[in-house]
């Protein structure tokens, strides 16, 4: 039914990239004429962009419903969780990594977290003509440095201290999480992602945390990989569509 599919407003988004954008959530099966009625409000009420996310079955959402408007398959996201045995011992933490101290994000830093980003949707939509990845990942892992975002920053440097790898850590209401991670390009396969794992699941163990959890894209490959070899268990597929009014 038209009257159950609601847009929703996303100020932070709409301000920060500068045109009007809004969210919708599919859960069950509606009709064509309903979604047609739904775009066409948007667009006459000045929406430039809809994120749509349906979870589980994204046969609810068909590309040929909208070839009027650009609809773009954004991001098969994928959580994994992990349980926390609040009995182990912990681990020490390596000498290599610790928190990060800085006041404000390095240019090292920076540059990490937009590799962090690599198969984010705001870095593969073509759409996106205004930096807007960029700009994104940059305020992103600025406020986490400024306490803005209240997550944990612990980075890995080499014999050189320039900064190789970093991995944001939170807590809430869930569990323990794994926010933000990268590994410098030149970096990888030296065990570092290993030991970000190993940091969190600490953490998760020193809050007396049940479970730890993450949340990364279909399209990257080994860090699936990664996570189902360190014990990770995949629990929930979400589709996130990105449809383009204007």
């Amino acid at each position: 039914m038209l009257a159950e599919i609601k847009i929703k407003f996303l100020n932070w988004d709409s301000v920060f990239f500068g045109y009007k954008i809004g969210a919708l959530e599919i859960t069950s099966a509606f009709c064509l004429p309903a979604l047609t009625a739904i775009m066409e409000e948007a667009k006459a009420t000045g929406y430039r962009l809809l994120y749509i996310k349906i979870s589980g079955d994204k046969s609810l959402i068909q590309e040929e419903k909208t070839s009027q408007y650009k609809l773009i398959l954004a991001d098969e996201r994928l959580t994994y969780i992990m349980p926390v045995d609040v009995a182990a011992a912990l681990p020490a933490v390596a000498p290599h990594v610790q928190k990060y101290q800085a006041a404000v994000p390095d240019k090292q830093l920076i540059d990490l977290a937009l590799q962090s980003g690599a198969y984010s949707r705001f870095a593969l939509d073509p759409n996106f003509k205004n930096q807007e990845f960029t700009k994104l990942y940059t305020a992103w892992i600025t406020k986490i440095v400024t306490k803005e975002i209240p997550e944990e920053l612990w980075v890995c440097t080499n014999a050189e201290q320039d900064l190789v790898g970093f991995v944001t850590i939170g807590f809430d209401q869930l569990g323990a999480y794994m926010g933000l991670m990268a590994v410098n390009e030149i970096n990888r396969r030296q065990g570092i992602a290993h030991s970000f794992i190993q940091i969190a699941h600490t953490r998760a163990t020193q809050a007396a945390c049940t479970t730890l959890r993450l949340v990364t894209q279909k399209a990257n490959l080994p860090a699936c990989r990664l996570y189902e070899k360190s014990g990770f268990v995949l629990s929930q597929t979400e589709y996130l569509y990105h449809l383009w009014l204007q």
